[in-house]
């Protein structure tokens, strides 16, 4: 098991140890009472965050809608990107840069979508059709010197607000 895959059974083992004690089953042999607990887990986050003025609203939808991006039942993520899509190039030895869509242009039934990207340290705006690219995977963490701390591309081009003028 990688070590965040660890960290976050130890997170898990920590919370259901102080929800249920020894009532519990244990998440790493029971999948209902795993089920249960991440779910409680998440609402548990959600409450603590909103409680500390963090901004879980935002990081939730962009979680959700990483996932549909990544391929939902009903859709190809390859021909159903939208703007604000965070991607990446699928040939990784041509270009390994990551970006968000701010331009969608179809070129037509059945052919590629053009697709205008902004890739964090690059002035100009790149170019790519669907084809080319696929849905970003999780970033890990990234700590910047103007953005702090960020988790996603779009979040790493927003100028920070200690930066902005009022």
């Amino acid at each position: 098991m990688p070590d965040r895959m660890e960290a976050t059974a130890l997170a898990l083992d920590a919370y259901e140890q102080h929800l249920l004690g020894d009532l519990a089953n244990g998440h790493r042999n029971d999948h209902a009472e795993a089920e249960g607990l991440l779910h409680y887990l998440v609402i548990d986050l959600i409450h603590y965050g909103e409680g500390n003025r963090l901004d879980v609203v935002d990081l939730m939808d962009a979680l959700i809608q990483g996932r549909i991006d990544r391929g939902g039942a009903l859709t190809n993520p390859r021909y159903t990107f939208r703007i604000d899509a965070e991607v990446q190039f699928h040939d990784h030895a041509t270009d390994h840069h990551r970006g968000f869509i701010t331009e969608l242009k179809s070129t037509g039934p059945g052919g590629d979508t053009d697709c205008t990207l902004r890739i964090p340290g690059i002035l100009e705006p790149r170019h790519a059709t669907s084809s080319e690219l696929a849905p970003a995977t999780r970033m890990i963490p990234i700590s910047t010197r103007t953005a702090g701390t960020v988790f996603s591309a779009q979040a790493a081009s927003r100028p920070s607000s200690a930066c902005s003028s009022t």
